[in-house]
């Protein structure tokens, strides 16, 4: 989806994403290409906590930024 269609309110902060290993590499380094090329944005299913939870992925100077959905309390 295009960022621009996400509502920056929503967006929390980052946490800069890398590669467990050499074999998360190649994957990595695809999914940074595809994202940077296509000016969007991918939304992910993560575990933290032991919870489940939906956030947003970005490149970010060639690097992955996974954002937190900012939860209402």
């Amino acid at each position: 989806m295009p960022l621009a269609s996400i509502d920056p309110i929503r967006i929390a902060e980052g946490y800069y994403l890398q590669p467990a290993g050499q074999v998360a590499a190649k994957p990595y380094k695809l999914l940074v290409e595809a994202l940077g090329r296509s000016a969007k944005v991918a939304v992910a299913k993560y575990a933290w906590s032991g919870r489940e939870r939906l956030g947003l992925l970005r490149v970010r100077d060639d690097v992955l930024v996974l954002h937190a959905h900012a939860l209402a309390r």
